[in-house]
């Protein structure tokens, strides 16, 4: 919800899960209760503090996230290595962040992952054998957790990679 145009003092504690005893003078910006983020930006971080300036905050923003890149197609020589970076980049919320890297595989095995619990990871395989080529495809998946709430969202990337015998 959002605190309203023409708030009353108990809305603003609705809105921020306050105890009923709570005064305004307890709900700036950055303090115990109204998070520093950019719906809340007219409420000052010291005081005074007027009752309008809460109209439009909000205790909290779901955060979205897309990962960079969002595709990787690579082709690299056999015996061999593809590596990529790919980073998870949340916006909204208000953090900070946790992150959990998975690969899901559709075909020909799965990637490393360097650091799983890292905002930005490397992957890589290296393949050799007898075979002439080798593909391996599938998505990566970053869970991103917004550690104020508890909040989870999952952004992915395509994986589509191809050696060929040198």
């Amino acid at each position: 919800m959002t605190v309203p145009a023409t708030p009353k003092l108990s809305q603003v504690i609705a809105e921020f899960l306050a105890p009923a005893t709570t005064k305004l003078s307890q709900f700036l910006r950055g303090g115990a209760y109204v998070p520093n983020t950019t719906p809340n930006n007219a409420v000052p971080t010291a005081l005074p503090i007027r009752l309008l300036q809460m109209a439009g905050t909000v205790r909290h923003i779901p955060h979205t996230a897309v990962n960079v890149p969002d595709s990787s197609d690579k082709t690299g020589d056999k015996p061999g290595t593809i590596f990529d970076t790919v980073t998870c980049n949340p916006t909204n919320g208000t953090g900070p962040f946790t992150y959990s890297w998975s690969f899901v595989s559709t075909f020909g095995g799965s990637p490393s992952i360097d650091n799983p619990a890292a905002k930005t990871v490397n992957i890589s395989r290296t393949v050799g054998g007898p075979a002439p080529t080798f593909s391996m495809g599938g998505t990566l998946f970053c869970v991103s957790t917004d550690t104020s709430n508890g909040y989870q969202v999952t952004s992915q990337t395509d994986v589509d990679w191809f050696w060929e015998e040198i």
